[in-house]
């Protein structure tokens, strides 16, 4: 034993065989540490069940309720159905934290089949990124003015081996939205290379494929004379310079590119799916006739604990880059589903970076650097608000900008108006409509839990505009566009009060999808192939829902009138993610995640005759039906 005043510790040689432990000498030191490590685990458990509720934590743990269906899209007994139609599924998971077996959903477990004879519809069956949902995509249009039977059987499970209660629902499809003759058509041509997981897309100014990988890697491929792939060329500048492999999500060709002097842009992060650390995301080039040269621009972008970062970027007509910067949350607030990570000052948002403004790159852009985006002039500037996962960004050619946006998956959570800012590095708070609008009335805007699943949208973004992501660091409360009346609104959010206005800045979407469909990769066609009838549309792919390429057309006043569905060639992919144009053919070139492979697209001079327009309804912003 010590001597009084020698050591607050004693050391028991009965532990010199086991793990060293060092003891306190007096009883209340051991109940001052008991209670510590007991406050610590309740405050443990508490940060964990936070999203859900700790009661519904320990109910959901102690006594799991089965699996089942909550609703679909379309709903049971739906008339006018559209013939292009996919079944979503949300469902109730009983175990906290837990998600859909994607093994389990096969065509047996999951299964759609005409009513009046059993036939089975040739499908593809998956689950959303968060396991949350199940998506049944029928391979071939479905047949007009038919009643339908889908089942969802004890086959599916969850990941913790729970079976689903049985369900079965019917609905009939449209006698309208028939099948049509389209100018325009593709034959998909399967393309030989070496395996790889695919993220972006991009023809260079030398007419040569560029393609990243999630690892970092860019391919580069010659394209033969019938636009199928030659010599391959492997460029590990990226991983070479960041000593590791980086989560490439963007890559663009810098407008003043040429053939001898390349320059290529892209937006990367830590590669991870979950638990990345935050301020990680960076906006670099590479350059040289073989991307050899390595320069970071940007750095210190935010990070969500999954896979949330900087995007797809685009040039704009004035020579800057913008991309857009992922969401901290489901919802704007903090959820278990996310690792209670709050949203930042630059999440969530459309950035706009001139890079003649960064003489000294890289430009560090951590909030715990105060650097303000909304100074006079920023190098790199919040352009517009409230866009939770943009993917793709696109300028069109009439002068509009596009992106479009995966909506939340279920049992998110917004921002209450009395939610504090937690950042302990920066605790500033703006509005970027200060300047043109003064200071926000402050109102009480109730926060919302357990919200349900949101639908995707296509936004054409402005200057200063919100479009509906909430993030209390900026004063952005509302999620789009609250519940105003107790009619049907546009973008309304039900589990509003009715009354709870929009926030005074946000922007309604130029078209509203619905849920489950992860629009992600876009283009302007702008080929002069089929006699021009795809020119000027944007070409989107859907990753989930539809697995395929839809054409939007695009209004005088910038709104979509009108979607086609169903061209040749453009459907029954494996989760296409992005896309791009080879303007001198008016070759496709698409790349499917999942399938680990790049698809052509080449055209062809006979027309499309499973082609299906959809106008699109000026008031809702959806399909007519």
């Amino acid at each position: 034993m010590s001597q009084p005043g020698a050591s607050d510790k004693s050391f028991d040689s009965a532990d010199a065989a086991g793990a060293g432990m060092i003891r306190p000498p007096h009883r209340t030191r051991t109940w001052a540490i008991g209670f510590l490590l007991s406050a610590i685990a309740v405050g443990g458990f508490c940060w964990f069940a936070k999203g859900r509720g700790w009661k519904t934590w320990v109910l959901e743990t102690a006594f799991p309720k089965p699996a089942k269906v909550t609703s679909t899209r379309p709903a049971d007994g739906d008339q006018n159905v559209l013939l292009n139609e996919f079944v979503a599924v949300d469902v109730t998971l009983p175990r906290f934290r837990s998600g859909i077996d994607p093994a389990s959903l096969t065509g047996d477990s999951v299964k759609l089949y005409r009513a009046h004879d059993q036939k089975r519809v040739e499908a593809h069956v998956n689950t959303s990124g968060a396991g949350d949902a199940i998506v049944l995509q029928p391979r071939d249009l479905l047949e007009p003015g038919t009643l339908y039977t889908f089942e969802v059987t004890p086959g599916v499970r969850d990941t913790m081996g729970t079976v689903f209660q049985p369900y079965k629902m019917s609905f009939t499809t449209s006698t309208i939205h028939k099948t049509v003759e389209f100018p325009a058509a593709f034959e998909k041509v399967p393309l030989q290379h070496d395996q790889a997981i695919f993220t972006c897309l991009a023809m260079g100014p030398d007419n040569k494929l560029y393609a990243s990988t999630v690892d970092g890697r860019i391919i580069r491929w010659e394209l033969n004379e019938n636009q199928t792939l030659g010599a391959a060329q492997t460029i590990q500048t990226i991983l070479a310079a960041n000593k590791g492999p980086r989560m490439v999500v963007g890559i663009r060709f810098d407008p003043t590119s040429t053939a001898d002097n390349l320059i290529l842009w892209f937006t990367h992060g830590i590669l991870g799916e979950s638990g990345v650390a935050d301020f990680t995301s960076s906006l670099s080039r590479i350059s040289g006739p073989n991307l050899q040269t390595y320069q970071d621009i940007v750095v210190g972008l935010p990070r969500a604990h999954k896979d949330h970062l900087c995007m797809q970027l685009d040039f704009g007509p004035d020579g800057c880059i913008y991309f857009n910067q992922g969401s901290n949350s489901g919802l704007g607030a903090p959820d278990s589903k996310w690792a209670m990570r709050s949203e930042r000052l630059l999440t969530a948002a459309m950035l706009r970076v001139d890079p003649k403004l960064i003489t000294q790159p890289p430009l560090d852009v951590h909030s715990g650097q105060q650097y303000d985006p909304l100074a006079p002039n920023p190098a790199v500037m919040i352009y517009a608000t409230g866009i939770r996962l943009g993917y793709d960004t696109l300028w069109h050619s009439s002068g509009h900008l596009y992106t479009a946006v995966n909506g939340s998956a279920a049992h998110a959570n917004t921002p209450g108006s009395g939610l504090v800012n937690d950042d302990e590095q920066d605790k500033r708070t703006f509005r970027i409509d200060v300047a043109q609008r003064g200071p926000l009335a402050r109102r009480e805007v109730p926060a919302l839990t357990d919200v349900a699943a949101r639908p995707d949208y296509l936004f054409r973004v402005e200057k200063g505009g919100y479009y509906g992501h909430p993030n209390p660091r900026r004063h952005e409360f509302v999620l789009d566009g609250g519940n105003p009346t107790a009619g049907v609104d546009m973008a309304e959010v039900t589990e509003y009060p009715v009354g709870t206005q929009p926030d005074r800045n946000w922007r309604k979407p130029a078209l509203i999808f619905g849920k489950n469909i992860s629009p992600n990769g876009m283009i302007e066609y702008t080929s002069d192939r089929f006699g021009g009838a795809l020119k000027g549309k944007i070409l989107i792919t859907r990753y989930s829902g539809g697995d395929d390429i839809v054409a939007l057309t695009i209004g005088p006043d910038g709104l979509v009138t009108e979607m086609i569905v169903g061209i040749a060639g453009l459907r029954q992919f494996m989760d296409p993610l992005d896309l791009t144009l080879d303007s001198r053919t008016g070759a496709l070139y698409v790349s499917e995640y999942r399938g680990s492979k790049i698809t052509l697209m080449r055209p062809l001079k006979q027309p499309s005759a499973t082609a299906v327009i959809l106008k699109i309804d000026p008031n809702t912003r959806q399909p007519l039906r």
